[in-house]
């Protein structure tokens, strides 16, 4: 299996948490781990050097750079190239891309969605559909003459998270 995303744990001085961020290089990581260590906290100068809470809210000192910001690999949370589903060899480009759009797989937390909305006659949904990997074409009156909403199966479900890269740690053990 071929790493699709690299997996680095990050740490700063002003805060107790550490980060899980994905990224090419440890310099990428780091600089990804400032930006969202940054807008995580409240940003306040302090006199003090040490970090800790301030009336429940986290605090930078000015002393501090984004260098002081630890880097470490960790190749046990690496996303793995997907693997997908054998029926996938028969599905064209925009088909995957319906599919892997249904379930919300372009999202931070796919499986969110379930749905595609398009025409009724779209012809690729109606080959999914044949495949029985979408259900509908479905229109409950509030879409416009010819419109039509598709739902994803259990199996287009299952097609879908297949597409998605896998963690490594999870790879090891399935």
């Amino acid at each position: 299996m071929e790493i699709f995303k690299k997996a680095f744990r990050c740490s700063a001085p002003w805060t107790y948490n550490t980060l899980l961020v994905y990224a090419e290089t440890a310099s990428q990581a780091r600089y990804q781990c400032k930006d969202r260590l940054m807008n995580d906290c409240i940003v306040r100068l302090s006199s003090s050097s040490r970090p800790g809470p301030l009336n429940g809210e986290w605090f930078y000192d000015e002393t501090y750079s984004w260098l002081d910001i630890k880097v470490r690999r960790d190749k046990g949370n690496d996303l793995m190239q997907p693997v997908p589903m054998e029926i996938c060899n028969s599905l064209t480009k925009e088909q995957i891309h319906i599919v892997a759009h249904s379930n919300g797989n372009d999202s931070t937390t796919p499986g969110f969605r379930n749905h595609y909305c398009c025409s009724a006659d779209n012809p690729d949904l109606l080959q999914l559909v044949e495949l029985k990997i979408m259900n509908g074409p479905y229109n409950n009156g509030l879409m416009g003459g010819g419109e039509a909403c598709f739902i994803l199966s259990p199996m287009g479900t299952k097609v879908a998270m297949s597409l998605l890269p896998k963690m490594r740690k999870i790879m090891e053990f399935a």
